[in-house]
């Protein structure tokens, strides 16, 4: 037999576009996927969003995400959707919370490679998905339980709408799956992380002025689409505002998006104005970063475009999502690095494009892919499992677990990470207390099982001998959050 493999045949009949469409999708996945398991989950937003899937499922909610016993309007519910989903499929841990950020930025590679291959064919796609998946930025986004993954790759899916929707010959109708996709897309989107997930809107109405006005409605249809948009996000949206008194779009739009813009939050950002004005160039800074390593060959790229006379109109589409979504975050004052994160699609496509514009060999992004691969694949199986013991929370759930029942109370003074949510309620139905030092031992002195986390310094003042039917731990590590030691001791009282 020519095939003595199944799998073989099946591959062989396969023709090429699927292929390649089947390599970027598992590429993606699996890279994000390796070493999950030893990567504890991260404070401070990983926890938040593991904690609030799990206490929307134990309390059989699909509205109103919950942390630590309190309402959570930080995000809509998409993501935390899909952590319960996975869950109830494979169980509940650090890696099924991470699950739907893998899947997102493997369908993201597939989104792009798509997109790419309409645009200039499969070499241009196959390789702008590859340029994306290997940035740094995305490799450390696709790995982590947050709401960025699943937003970017239904907003790239709405930016690839978009254009096909523009550039098309023909005018769509309300049954063009097109149409349809752009604005379910862009419902999802919002369902992932609010209104950022609409840059496609801005990019079609910025690129339809050189068309006509009247050329761009017939193709987007305005009005019946954004009536379908608010419609899908309305379905979760008015329950969530009914069953919370219009507080969850006070906090989640109002303080969340609002705010955000225009105040400094949780300290990503500077506070006064000269502080504001000097971050002003941050995304261009942290840019390199994000980009690595591809950034090495912008600068030389961005001078050959430049001397083209005219770009082509979707490279003017392209660059004006990566021209809005660095404008609009660079003038927010509250910054992170990721935050840029949704115009890498756009990038990536743009610089891959260009490289072949320059007829560059691709050698060279053949030698990057595999020094990023490498370098991911180090981090996730080698450094991960060699600095997991020195995260506090991992080494005291080690040790506390034997000893917690569902009804252990626990509480921590000085050390009020999410994570402590996340890891101790595995196994106690109980929320977790955030104390001073002094409320800790009459904390301690109360009936029931209790298990209490202070500092050390503070343990030894407070109560030098403590009863001896206690047991007692202590623990070193980083608070990577706060970036200093950590000397810790727990009190568990079975």
């Amino acid at each position: 037999m020519p095939f003595s493999n199944p799998w073989t045949f099946v591959f062989a009949k396969m023709n090429t576009t699927l292929r390649k469409v089947i390599f970027l999708g598992l590429f993606a996945f699996l890279l994000a996927a390796a070493g999950s398991w030893w990567l504890p989950i991260l404070d401070r937003d990983e926890p938040r969003f593991a904690e609030a899937s799990r206490e929307m499922r134990e309390r059989d909610e699909w509205v109103i995400p919950y942390f630590n016993n309190n309402y959570r309007f930080d995000k809509p519910p998409l993501v935390y959707w899909c952590q319960r989903a996975v869950a109830g499929l494979i169980g509940e841990s650090d890696v099924s919370v991470r699950v739907p950020s893998m899947l997102a930025a493997a369908l993201t590679a597939v989104i792009i490679f798509g997109f790419g291959r309409r645009w200039k064919g499969e070499t241009t796609g196959f390789w702008a998905a590859v340029v994306f998946t290997l940035s740094l930025q995305t490799l450390i986004h696709s790995k982590l339980a947050l709401a960025d993954m699943l937003m970017i790759c239904f907003s790239t899916l709405a930016m690839w709408a978009g254009w096909e929707l523009l550039q098309s010959n023909n005018k769509p109708t309300f049954h063009g799956r097109w149409w349809w996709i752009f604005y379910g897309s862009l419902a999802l989107a919002f369902l992932a992380k609010g209104p950022v997930g609409w840059i496609a809107i801005g990019m079609v109405l910025w690129s339809s002025k050189s068309m006509g006005k009247r050329w761009a409605n017939d193709r987007m249809c305005w009005g019946y689409g954004l009536l379908l948009m608010f419609f899908i996000i309305g379905l979760w949206g008015i329950p969530a505002l009914i069953k919370t008194q219009g507080e969850f779009f006070k906090i989640g739009i109002g303080r969340h998006v609002v705010a955000r813009s225009l105040q400094t939050m949780e300290g990503h950002g500077g506070g006064g104005w000269f502080t504001y004005l000097a971050s002003l160039p941050f995304y261009f800074l942290t840019f390199f970063f994000s980009f690595f390593p591809w950034c090495l060959w912008v600068p030389k790229l961005l001078m050959a475009w430049r001397k083209r006379s005219d770009p082509l109109w979707s490279e003017k589409y392209l660059g004006r999502g990566i021209l809005l979504i660095f404008l609009i975050f660079t003038l927010v004052k509250t910054k992170l690095p990721h935050y840029t994160l949704p115009a890498f699609p756009c990038v990536a496509l743009l610089f891959v494009s260009e490289w072949q514009q320059c007829k560059w060999s691709l050698r060279a992004l053949r030698f990057g892919s595999v020094f990023m691969v490498g370098f991911a694949l180090v981090i996730s199986l080698v450094v991960a499992p060699l600095v997991r013991p020195y995260f506090p929370t991992i080494r005291l759930i080690e040790l506390a677990a034997p000893y917690l029942t569902a009804e252990t109370e626990f509480c921590s003074s000085d050390y009020q990470e999410p994570s402590l949510a996340w890891y101790f309620r595995r196994y106690t139905r109980k929320y977790h207390e955030s104390l001073s030092s002094p409320e800790v031992v009459k904390f301690m002195e109360k009936p029931g099982a209790r298990l209490a986390i202070l500092p050390t310094r503070d343990a030894a003042e407070l109560l030098p001998t403590p009863p001896t039917t206690w047991l007692i731990h202590r623990v070193e590590g980083w608070n990577v959050v706060r970036g200093r030691k950590m000397d810790i001791t727990m009190w568990i009282k079975p």
